[in-house]
């Protein structure tokens, strides 16, 4: 039986609701509107070596985080390279978390000439800081604490150092999302689900874009067309991420090996719909990075990798 309406509880429930203007109190979303109306938009950042993904995407707005999944070897991390190239090349910061790649493959991958961005020296994810900061590693009602695993909440740490020191990040790359689960002495471990969950607040708290690397949960046959199902975790991934691109390489028909021409799909966008299932060639420059296919001075179309 239900309780009648005018029980004690309730009354002083009521009372203390009653004017009640808290950042989550209800309103009239025709008010919320007008607030709105004069706030700044959310910032947004171009790649300007793939046009066609910037004019389908509309950018990559701050808050938003970018899976980008491959089967191995496929250019992830190449691609990945290109992207903070072309960032840098438009004075973004960006940072990047490279928890497969080594620093003396990222710079040999750069020809020893890197474009301007941030990375750790070392990967501690168990760094012991001031006895403050660890307190509040360790409080679930600090936003530090409600990070899931130390590798997050180092990063974090990582990203507010860079902040701390005039270094404000805008982009955010990791090398690769599962490396995020819990491991050693987390308490738990975590589902992908709560690491995307995770990435998601620190894309907004810092106003950053996340990209995260992701590996597919089977063998896609060579040259062989990905899709969001082929994605370790899918389920959550597809479901927690805004959007998610798809990279391969083509095979070369006459020859059975790796073409030039790599693919780039849009599997997923939360914000433009009709983006879905769009696909974008890709090669390789003189630099040795990563830009869509098209009639350019600055690239040589017979140089594989």
């Amino acid at each position: 039986m239900s309780e009648a309406p005018n029980t004690p509880w309730r009354i002083s429930v009521l009372e203390k609701l009653r004017g009640y203007a808290g950042k989550d109190s209800m309103v009239e979303f025709g008010d919320y509107c007008e607030e709105m109306k004069d706030r700044i938009r959310p910032t947004t950042y171009h790649t300007e070596i793939i046009p066609t993904l910037d004019s389908l995407s509309a950018g990559f707005q701050q808050g938003e985080v970018i899976v980008l999944g491959g089967a191995q070897n496929e250019g992830k991390t190449l691609l990945t390279l290109s992207l903070i190239a072309a960032f840098a090349e438009q004075e973004l910061v960006s940072a990047f978390f490279s928890f497969e790649q080594t620093p003396e493959q990222i710079a040999e991958k750069y020809k020893y000439a890197p474009p301007r961005f941030y990375m750790p020296r070392t990967l501690e994810a168990h760094t012991v800081y001031d006895p403050f900061i660890e307190k509040l590693k360790k409080r679930g009602e600090s936003f530090l604490g409600e990070l899931p695993t130390s590798r997050l909440q180092w990063i974090y740490l990582k990203l507010m150092e860079m902040v701390a020191n005039g270094r404000t990040p805008q982009i955010v790359f990791i090398d690769f999302l599962h490396s995020l689960l819990g491991f050693g002495g987390d308490r738990v471990v975590w589902s992908i689900g709560g690491v995307m969950d995770a990435l998601k607040k620190i894309a907004l708290d810092l106003k950053v874009v996340i990209f995260a690397i992701c590996h597919l949960n089977r063998d896609v046959k060579d040259g062989g067309e990905p899709s969001v199902y082929d994605l370790r975790e899918s389920g959550w991934i597809e479901n927690l991420a805004d959007v998610v691109l798809l990279l391969w390489r083509q095979m070369d028909k006459r020859t059975g090996e790796p073409g030039v021409l790599s693919v780039l799909k849009i599997g997923k966008h939360r914000r433009k719909g009709n983006a879905k299932n769009r696909k974008i060639e890709l090669v390789m420059t003189d630099r040795g990075l990563l830009v869509e296919h098209a009639d350019r001075e600055d690239f040589n179309a017979a140089y594989s990798y």
